[in-house]
């Protein structure tokens, strides 16, 4: 039996006002990286830098289009944890944008940061992109663009006091926020979705690494396969089949701005007898070659979309059956890497570093209560961000969900070493430093 949760729910509600309807959801694009300064500045200082970084971001990616003061949003931070800029990330996605127009870029950016004596260091520099924008630019683009910005203007003079800013919004409790009283957000609860994420330390993202290029597949591929084995293991066993919708950058174009086309892949995922290292590495490899397969347009007649030309950019769009998009199970898309590698060694003698990225890529074209991102931040770490209708995925089984992932990951990355080290979840994560050069290589591992 197939395990399609938005399917299930949709025919139950069928009958009353409350249905499920996936395409009521904003369908925002949230990529939230963390950028550390070696030597802190005063808080005065920080809104004049960001604008400053802006207005030369947008010269290198035009489709941003006008910088608009209402659309850099400045807050602080609580405790500077974690799971503090995960409910950002959250929020951001379920906020729409208002009063959309041609002449109004659908995008914001929300630096939240942490003073220390009225002086900052570390701040998390969020994007957000509206699902009409998604295809125009990059948000792995932006950041690099706009660490790059950060260093350029690090010593020139604002061109504006900081009282000619706008005002940073009042500090409060993220968790606090109640998702149905966002500006312009649907008072649907149905449509609400839920956000967390699970980081690798960067020697468990390199050794991971390792192991795929070892096993002739890619870190997407072997996530994918995991988080299906995963599922399977917390389903019950009348569930037998389930379908993954991945999505994935070409290598060689990712790097590229406004050249972003992204080819969609359906995969079929059996239930195995018992959950074992060997039968992951297997639907890894298998899930390589079909999508790899599909970036060579070897599968176009079986592709759910194809690449197109609109409005003088590549975008994607289900030109065969719609059907496709329906029965799937759980959404997966990899962001690639924030890594340069003709920059990343000398990223430690920088003035502005950055380190773990975030993002949910969740897609509106596709009908999934669930899905996970995956991106490789300046630390060298993997993270994967999960996704979830909250009225749909209970979080309690996925969080059981997701601890059988990290076991499976563990397995994996233990499984030729003679002695156990401490389990990844407890690996500290850096800002940036020294990496193994095998982080370089993961573009190449994650997208060919």
């Amino acid at each position: 039996m197939l395990w399609s949760p938005l399917d299930e729910k949709c025919r139950q509600d069928v009958t009353n006002a409350t249905a499920i309807d996936p395409f009521s959801r904003p369908g925002n694009v949230v990529t939230a990286a963390y950028y550390h300064r070696s030597a802190a500045i005063p808080l005065e200082s920080l809104q004049p830098l960001i604008y400053n970084a802006l207005s030369r971001v947008v010269l290198q990616i035009p489709s941003m289009g006008v910088i608009i003061h209402n659309m850099v949003d400045f807050i602080q931070l609580l405790d500077d944890r974690d799971e503090e800029v995960d409910a950002l990330v959250e929020k951001q996605q379920n906020t729409r944008f208002s009063q959309l127009s041609e002449q109004v870029p659908c995008w914001r950016l929300v630096i939240a940061y942490a003073p220390r004596q009225n002086a900052i260091s570390d701040m998390v520099a969020c994007l957000v992109v509206g699902a009409s924008a998604k295809d125009q630019f990059y948000a792995v683009d932006f950041h690099r663009s706009f660490l790059a910005a950060l260093l350029l203007v690090n010593e020139a003079k604002p061109s504006r006091q900081p009282s000619e800013y706008p005002i940073p919004s009042v500090s409060k409790p993220l968790s606090e926020i109640s998702t149905s009283q966002q500006r312009g957000q649907s008072s649907h609860s149905q449509s609400q979705s839920r956000f967390k994420t699970v980081t690798l330390g960067t020697t468990d993202t390199a050794r991971l690494l390792g192991d795929c290029f070892a096993n002739m597949t890619t870190l997407t591929s072997v996530i994918q396969a995991v988080f299906a084995a995963s599922l399977f293991t917390n389903l019950t066993s009348e569930f037998s089949t389930m379908r993954s919708a991945g999505q994935i950058s070409p290598s060689g174009i990712t790097g590229k701005q406004n050249a972003k086309p992204r080819s969609k892949y359906i995969a079929t995922h059996n239930r195995e007898d018992g959950c074992n290292i060997t039968s992951v590495w297997n639907e890894a490899r298998r899930i390589h070659t079909a999508s790899k397969a599909e970036l060579n347009r070897k599968l176009r007649s079986n592709s759910l979309v194809e690449f197109f030309r609109r409005n003088g950019g590549p975008s994607l769009l289900d030109t065969k059956d719609i059907g496709e998009s329906r029965g799937i199970s759980v959404g997966v898309s990899s962001m690639g890497s924030f890594h340069d590698s003709k920059t990343s060694e000398s990223q430690e003698q920088q003035v502005w570093q950055t380190g773990r990225t975030i993002c949910n890529d969740y897609n509106n074209e596709i009908s999934a209560a669930l899905w996970i991102t995956l991106v490789v931040g300046g630390d060298g770490c993997l993270t994967i961000g999960v996704s979830w209708l909250q009225n749909i995925i209970g979080e309690d089984w996925l969080e059981q969900v997701i601890f059988t992932m990290r076991r499976l990951i563990a397995e994996i990355l233990h499984t030729n070493d003679a002695i156990k080290r401490k389990a990844m979840i407890s690996e500290p994560v850096p800002w940036g430093g020294s990496v193994s050069r095998l982080v370089y290589m993961v573009r190449d591992l994650m997208l060919d």
